[in-house]
């Protein structure tokens, strides 16, 4: 997934799995950040060498794929899960905050096989209960609003369709 993290370009990348029935499917799944993005000093004062945001959630994976059985059609989604937004360095300081996430979706699927999917789509991220406050009270601490934003994803998905 391509996403604004605090403004910045993220890239999350992970996997999951479901059952399907009929066009409904449900499963899990797991995301995490896989680039740097800098911690703001207007938001965490308390910054060690090296300090970057680190963001991870998984949890429930529900949705239905609208004429699935059509070479191109359309799957609606949604990623309901927690997870954690952290501020790391690389000696191994760490600072976090719990949130809860939801993330509808809207993709295009292409059936290339019958055990292999392509898809391309549209998300909002929608991040609840991030409260990540500077122990020494600071900085202001990083809200749900600092991470909240739209994104777009590549999917490939295997399986028997």
């Amino acid at each position: 997934q391509f996403t604004a993290i605090d403004g910045e370009f993220a890239h999350l990348m992970g996997g999951g799995g479901a059952i399907l029935f009929n066009d409904f499917f449900l499963g899990g799944y797991g995301l995490g950040m896989t680039n740097k993005v800098p911690v703001d000093q207007n938001k965490y004062a308390q910054v060690w060498d090296d300090s970057r945001l680190s963001v991870s959630h998984g949890g429930f994976w529900l949705g239905y794929s609208l004429f699935g059985a059509r070479p191109i059609h359309v799957c609606i989604s949604s990623l309901i899960g927690w997870g954690e937004l952290g501020i790391r360095d690389d000696n191994g300081q760490y600072d976090g905050d719990n949130f809860f996430i939801i993330v509808p979706t809207l993709e295009v699927e292409l059936n290339l096989t019958q055990y292999f999917r392509l898809g391309v789509g549209a998300t909002y991220n929608l991040f609840t209960l991030v409260e990540l406050n500077d122990p020494d009270g600071i900085g202001t601490g990083y809200t749900s609003s600092d991470l909240s934003a739209p994104g777009g994803f590549l999917s490939f998905k295997f399986g028997w369709f």
